[in-house]
């Protein structure tokens, strides 16, 4: 499979990316208690059935700089992308850009979550979720059907929610 190596990002991004979706949700758990499951690798997938395994490429503790790769399932094209994650702040907020991958339909894409203390042991989560394709008329398309698209992201939060009914974290 060939590499493509894709834009690097910051925070700026996720207001000027040519498509952008912001999701939120209030969770019944502390900042504290979310923001942990978000180290483990086996939980991506739980979250995300178009994620087939996600595995750390640095080692702990994690940071801004700390590596990831992951794998995408059959019906996404296989394949993997590597990322890099330029935040990481425990209890607050953590981001990531695509690196590299093997998929040549992307020019740019990074994840921005943060958790804000709800008061009374809750938090409001928020995925800020920005990509930019190739060829550029791609852009049009997937904006044109962003309300499709975006069930997507929004079944995510649904899906971390779910995750921390399951497993009772302390």
């Amino acid at each position: 499979m060939a590499l493509h190596r894709y834009q690097a990002i910051d925070r700026s991004y996720f207001e000027t990316a040519p498509v952008r979706f912001d999701d939120r949700r209030t969770l019944d758990y502390p900042p504290e208690v979310v923001f942990k499951i978000f180290g483990h690798n086996k939980i991506w997938h739980a979250f995300d059935p178009g994620i087939a395994a996600a595995h750390w490429t640095s080692e702990p503790p994690l940071h801004a700089g700390s590596t990831r790769r992951v794998e995408f399932s059959w019906w996404l094209g296989g394949g993997y992308v590597d990322e890099v994650f330029f935040e990481w702040k425990p209890t607050e907020s953590f981001a990531f850009y695509m690196h590299e991958g093997t998929s040549a339909r992307v020019h740019a894409y990074g994840e921005l979550w943060t958790l804000s203390d709800g008061g009374t042991g809750r938090c409001e989560i928020r995925l800020q979720t920005a990509f930019s394709l190739r060829p550029r008329f791609a852009n049009s398309l997937v904006r044109m059907l962003s309300p499709v698209v975006n069930i997507g992201y929004s079944r995510v939060l649904t899906a971390v929610e779910k995750y921390l009914e399951e497993h009772e974290p302390s």
